[in-house]
């Protein structure tokens, strides 16, 4: 069950090829995700949260 305040899902768009690597890089351990046409949709892995706790 999520913990109030704290962020699941992201949705970050990126400017270039080179910009959503170096975000996909950034965010790979700690979540999902999917390419959506400019725009990078992530989803907080589950086993990250439970580490965290």
């Amino acid at each position: 069950m999520p913990k109030e305040g704290q962020i699941n899902i992201l949705a970050i768009p990126y400017k270039n090829f080179k910009h959503k690597i170096r975000l996909t890089k950034r965010f790979l351990n700690r979540y999902m995700i999917q390419d959506l046409g400019g725009v990078l949709y992530m989803e907080r892995r589950e086993e990250y949260e439970n580490k965290n706790k």
